[in-house]
């Protein structure tokens, strides 16, 4: 029996209703019966619902074939009031079965997560929202050779932006960020002076360069008055300020004492110079148990190859300095000693010096003991003059008397008559 329904007489519940033509629900709809069609199979029909779907069934798509396959809709257990909004663009649903190895374009909305391997081959990749604030969480490398472009400017650009580049790498080098609060120093916002903690910081590389008009180290260091100068200050208190002699000038205050260190021995002693706390000249190792092949040397041959080395004064090129001393090749021609024959080593130089000192004093006593000698000799000389000198008196003497005797007995002899 067919009932004609107005909408006087229209009641609340319809059971096993079909509608022909168009249908419109406004207000509270409720369909309690397992399967609700909308449409027909071979036709084309819209559905336009303005309101919110709900209840516990899912939502079947059979498609237009007849193949008894389904896509359906649903959704487990809510955990909150949670609202999945599709984007009003063309496209197409993923899921986890249908997710592509390969997306050409994805914009993901709330929340992503992605693990394994990501690559981001197109030509721009954005992160958040232009209008909102958002948070990028990266727990993995990031590879590729494009820049990382940060900017709150959207796709018209209303601000700067600020972008991560590499120049393509020399070697598989690695940038490390400090896990402390701070402010990235490039070249451009480096400030002039930097402040860091009371602890100790260690520069490990290859190679390091630092590029500057004048270099001051040290404690209370302060930028040298002079270019082009290196000036080092220890730690020492209550003394005068230390700063740079002039320009191009290596300074350096250790009151502690310097050494240079330019090789070592078999046995582990350091080859170089040492600067002695307090001291005013170089000392040099002349240990006996770091040197071998000693041979002792005549200080009379040194002396003598000495004294056929030419001395002059002279001025170095470019310099009104005057200086003394020999000629390396003449040095290295007399006594092959030192590295080559442009150079004079200071010890090479003490050692003779002090063999022609010692070679010196050798003819020394050797012309003592020959004037000794000539001296013992004049003296016995002079010894054997005055005995013959008292000989000589003594007979002047005697011979004094026999002339006395003579004359007395000439003048006995006046004396008596003749006859």
């Amino acid at each position: 029996k067919e009932i004609l329904h107005t909408t006087s007489n229209m009641p609340d519940v319809l059971d096993s209703m079909t509608f022909v033509g168009e249908a419109i629900f406004r207000g509270e709809t409720t369909f309690l019966k397992d399967s609700v069609i909308f449409g027909e199979r071979e036709g084309k029909s819209n559905l336009d619902i303005n309101a919110i779907i709900g209840g516990t069934s899912v939502l079947s798509f059979e498609g237009i074939s007849r193949d008894n396959r389904t896509i359906s809709l649903a959704v487990e257990e809510p955990s909150g009031h949670n609202v999945i909004t599709l984007p009003d663009v063309t496209g197409t649903v993923i899921t986890t079965g249908n997710f592509p190895d390969v997306l050409e374009s994805l914009r993901v909305l709330g929340t992503a997560e992605m693990e394994g391997e990501v690559y981001f081959s197109g030509p721009e990749v954005r992160f958040g929202h232009p209008d909102r604030p958002g948070k990028l969480e990266v727990k993995s490398y990031i590879t590729g050779r494009y820049p990382l472009v940060f900017s709150d400017a959207s796709a018209e650009g209303r601000s700067g932006s600020t972008t991560f580049e590499i120049t393509p790498p020399t070697a598989n080098n690695i940038i490390s960020f400090p896990d402390v609060s701070g402010t990235v120093i490039t070249t451009s916002n480096i400030p002039t002076t930097i402040m860091l903690p009371d602890e100790d910081y260690t520069i490990q590389a290859r190679s390091f360069v630092a590029k500057a008009g004048s270099v001051a180290m040290g404690t209370n260091a302060v930028p040298p008055k002079h270019k082009g100068s290196f000036v080092f200050t220890d730690a020492s208190d209550s003394i005068p300020d230390f700063d740079s002699k002039r320009e191009n000038s290596f300074n350096v205050r250790a009151t502690g004492g310097v050494k240079f260190v330019s090789g070592h021995t078999p046995s582990g002693k350091e080859l170089g110079v040492v600067l002695e706390p307090g001291a005013s000249s170089w000392s040099v190792l002349s240990d006996r148990d770091s040197k071998t092949d000693l041979e002792p040397v005549d200080g009379v041959e040194v002396l003598s190859k000495l004294m056929d080395v030419p001395i002059s004064t002279w001025q170095y090129e470019g310099d009104s300095v005057k200086h003394m001393g020999p000629m390396a090749q003449d040095f290295f021609e007399a006594f092959k000693l030192g590295e080559d024959n442009t150079r004079i080593s200071t010890i090479d130089a003490d050692g003779v010096a002090l063999a022609s000192l010692q070679g010196l004093h050798k003819l020394q006593l050797e012309l003592e003991a020959e004037v000794e000698a000539l001296r013992a000799k004049a003296l016995a000389g002079e010894q054997t003059l005055r005995q013959n000198e008292a000989r000589i008196h003594e007979q002047n003497r005697l011979l004094g008397e026999q002339e006395g005797s003579m004359k007395q007995l000439l003048s006995l002899l006046k004396l008596q008559p003749r006859e």
